[in-house]
């Protein structure tokens, strides 16, 4: 592991002691594709070694062959893990290994004491919903125990699907159990049951039939996604049980199993064994009495929860995510405005700049006197310009910056309510200057001398983000710029992972690129838009390997790809989707989905209006980010996301303004982005 690899290790668990989301998981939840969350439970107490190793591999297996991601989640020394990797689970697996079986009530003790544990269904739901993971699957939930209305013995499960909403895939309650006492309760709790297949009865885990009506009754898994999306919507609050009868080879088995699990039970009550121990006796003694066929039947059933479980997921992936899609019909705005009325709105923070630029008509710059020129000014920053881009195509965002109390924050208010978009995002300072600077151009254009008045933006400080916290925690997106502060960045990327919302970096120059790798948060970023130049400069940084630039601006595009093709691969190891500007050359598109790399080179526009006489290119990059996330807050793929953005980038650079006025969503409909460049982009 690299020595940037192990420091951003090291601050990330130190930022969030107690809990860890793997990477995979974090991505796949950013990105609204189908989570299913799992238990460690039965790898650690509920069987043997190496059954249990080799059943939680054969689980993850079988939900990735739906096209979901597991997520396993268990406790490594006073740690939750929500995605544990292969060997943490090994460690919960191996019998050597003392493990606790982790009850909600147990948690705070295990991670105080800096244990391991498996957690159980009460545990795992909690875990679960506080990272987003709407569907758990599971063996059975717990119940009544039988003789409960005297000793009330009664599981933590059942307590935990009345307050926590996350659906349960499990093949209904262990048969140990007093069922129609548990189905009580589980009305009393609020909870939802509904039993999924050909029979409305409710399965008794090692039989398909209970005895027992189950409340609900549903035929497919769209119809269980409909529930879990109503459950959701609607903000009940509870939990909800999805009882998937065992399959029928295995159930052959029960009556056998039936009559070994009253044997095991009686012979626990002779033994004083109860509460939290007399789940793993009775079991282990079942499995026992039957020479290993209910232990080859729970395998059966929990295997066969993992397939129905991963379906519901991801029918419920495609059902919310559809919700978010814009219908792509010819004439379809690309962008229509539609999240205004939501609540959840992309955030951008960073820099709010005017600009002066100054050019000088005379060929002989005088350093006395006065020169005669052209001056105007410009609204800029990166991020101000990010966010009218959103604004114009009425995506709505919130922006966050530092202005002063001078005539130039009026002048930027103005310009926001003319775009109609909020001002409250602003931190007013009285004691700074709102952020200005001047270039000045000789008289062929070209920059001759800067001068900035910038300070503010070093006051853009986490004390003064934090008052936007729940905006940022309710985001499709969350974009900032590098002109932020590296305790800025952290506090931004750390509070993002905590709530799953995705992070764009943009990185306005070869030195700020390197400000999240500062942080130690490079793996927390989602989307990074760098250049050629800043792709060399962060590789650097990552490797310790000199880079010396191969292309140059004017060099060929086959020169450019191959930089692109070297030096993205080790980003890309951190941040899974990179926009590649290569300027005239278009954009390259380097993604990663577990360990492919794919790369796709798009041309900067329709060879017919190739090359572009610029009327100014300031702004251009800027117009491309913005509209590219326009497209992924809508819904849109990312390649109609990356069409839209090169439409928006060429049309900035015919015009004097950093954002044209000819971005907007009359100007962005379905049609016309994926007709602008009709070529498909080069696959690498």
């Amino acid at each position: 592991m690299s020595t940037a690899r192990r420091l951003i290790r090291t601050l990330s668990t130190t930022s969030d002691a107690l809990r860890v989301v793997s990477r995979e998981v974090q991505q796949a939840l950013s990105a609204g594709k189908p989570v299913v969350a799992l238990e460690s439970t039965v790898v650690t107490h509920g069987m043997p070694h190496p059954s249990n190793l080799q059943m939680a591999t054969e689980l993850e297996d079988i939900i990735r062959s739906n096209g979901a991601v597991p997520a396993t989640i268990g406790i490594i020394d006073g740690c939750v893990h929500v995605g544990l990797d292969k060997e943490s689970i090994q460690r919960l697996a191996d019998p050597s290994v003392k493990s606790y079986k982790v009850s909600r009530r147990d948690l705070s003790y295990v991670l105080s004491q800096g244990q391991c544990g498996g957690t159980t269904v009460s545990a795992t739901m909690l875990c679960a919903h506080q990272v987003g993971i709407p569907v758990f699957v599971t063996g059975g939930i717990g119940g009544v125990h039988r003789e409960g209305e005297n000793t009330l013995d009664i599981s933590a499960d059942l307590s935990e699907l009345g307050r926590t909403p996350v659906a349960v895939v499990c093949a209904g309650v262990k048969s140990i159990l007093d069922i129609g006492r548990t189905l009580e309760v589980l009305e009393t709790n609020g909870v939802t049951v509904a039993t999924l297949g050909g029979s409305d009865q409710f399965p008794a885990f090692f039989t398909a039939n209970s005895g027992h009506k189950s409340p609900y009754h549903l035929t497919s898994v769209q119809q269980c996604a409909a529930l879990i999306d109503a459950n959701i919507t609607a903000d009940i609050g509870s939990g909800m049980v999805i009882a998937v009868p065992i399959p029928k080879q295995a159930s052959l088995l029960g009556e056998g199993i039936e009559r070994a699990i009253m044997v095991a039970i009686e012979e626990a009550r002779a033994k004083n064994i109860s509460g939290r121990d007399i789940t793993p006796y009775v079991l282990q003694r079942v499995n026992e009495l039957t020479k290993g066929k209910s232990l080859e039947a729970n395998i059966v059933l929990i295997k066969n929860n993992a397939d129905v479980g991963s379906q519901i997921a991801v029918s419920l992936s495609e059902l919310r995510n559809g919700r978010k899609k814009r219908t792509t019909s010819k004439g379809h705005s690309f962008c229509d405005g539609s999240k205004k009325q939501d609540k959840s709105r992309p955030v951008v923070v960073g820099a709010s700049i005017i600009d002066f630029v100054a050019k000088i008509l005379r060929k002989d710059i005088l350093t006395e006197g006065t020169n005669p020129g052209q001056i105007r000014t410009i609204f800029g920053g990166v991020a101000r310009n990010i966010a009218e881009c959103l604004a114009r195509l009425k995506v709505d965002p919130f922006f966050i910056s530092a202005v002063g109390q001078d005539m130039f924050a009026l002048k930027l208010r103005e310009s926001f309510r003319q775009l109609d978009m909020a001002t409250d995002g602003l931190i007013e300072l009285p004691d700074a200057a709102t952020a200005t600077y001047c270039a000045v151009l000789d008289h062929l254009g070209e920059m001759y001398c800067g001068i900035g008045d910038m300070d503010i933006l070093n006051r853009i400080e986490p004390d003064n983000i934090s008052q936007f916290t729940q905006h940022m925690k309710e985001a499709p997106i969350v974009c900032m710029d590098g002109n932020l502060r590296v305790d800025s960045i952290k506090f931004i990327c750390e509070l993002c992972k905590d709530y799953n919302v995705p992070v764009w970096f943009e990185p306005t120059c070869v030195e700020k690129i390197l400000r999240p790798l500062e942080a130690g948060v490079l793996d927390y970023i989602t989307y990074m838009s760098p250049n050629l130049a800043e792709l060399r400069s962060i590789y650097h940084a990552i490797t310790g390997s000199n880079v010396k630039a191969t292309s140059t601006t004017d060099a060929v595009l086959d020169e450019k790809l191959d930089e692109c093709m070297k030096y993205c691969p080790v980003l890309l190891d951190n941040v899974p989707t990179v926009f590649v500007s290569l300027g005239k050359h278009g954009v390259m598109v380097g993604q990663r989905e577990h360990s492919t790399l794919t790369f796709k080179h798009y041309p900067a526009g329709p060879d017919h209006l190739l090359p572009v006489k610029v009327t100014s290119a300031s702004g251009a990059g800027d117009s491309f980010v913005g509209a590219v996330m326009a497209g992924i807050v809508q819904g849109h793929s990312i390649d109609q996301s990356v069409r839209a953005g090169l439409k928006a980038s060429y049309l900035s650079l015919l015009s004097k303004d950093t954002i044209s006025h000819d971005v907007c969503p009359e100007q962005f409909t379905v049609d016309i982005t994926s007709q602008w460049i009709k070529t498909e982009p080069t696959v690498f």
